[in-house]
């Protein structure tokens, strides 16, 4: 997942976590993103103003080690612009 983030036009937050949250700004964006993601098969849930400052809207990923390399794949499928 990591490798795929540097490789990715978004910015990411950095953490050591399996939790992985990558920056969308403004709350219809990140909304219509997290939609977009679930439309493709993946559960991501978009993090939004007032629980984070406005401009700093996130989603977030949960990776599991079960996860499969082709479930990552399309995470970073379907985020490619």
């Amino acid at each position: 997942f990591r490798s795929k983030q540097v490789d990715s036009s978004y910015q990411w937050f950095s953490t050591d976590s399996p939790i992985q949250s990558v920056l969308i700004p403004g709350n219809e964006q990140a909304k219509a993103l997290s939609s977009q993601l679930e439309a493709a098969g993946i559960y991501a849930k978009a993090i939004l103003y007032p629980t984070v400052p406005r401009g700093e809207e996130r989603i977030r990923f949960c990776v599991h080690s079960f996860n499969a390399e082709k479930e990552i794949d399309l995470i970073f499928k379907t985020l490619a612009p």
